[in-house]
């Protein structure tokens, strides 16, 4: 019943079925929560620059 709610649900409980256990899953998704975090400040980052930069323009011109 849940994976007809959720069909990308499946391959989640067979992977821990067959792992026997979540802490590789865990794992796995702990790295992307990282990775995700690490590409957000470099996207922060480079809006900041970009600003700074726009800003000095408008302020000094072309």
């Amino acid at each position: 019943m849940v994976t007809t709610e959720w069909p990308g649900i499946r391959p989640v409980l067979e992977d821990v079925r067959r792992e026997g256990g979540t802490e590789a899953m865990r794992t796995a998704i702990d790295g992307r929560g990282e990775a995700l975090n690490a590409r957000t400040r470099a996207m922060l980052s480079g809006a900041g620059a970009l600003h700074g930069y726009l800003d000095h323009r408008v302020r000094v011109g072309p």
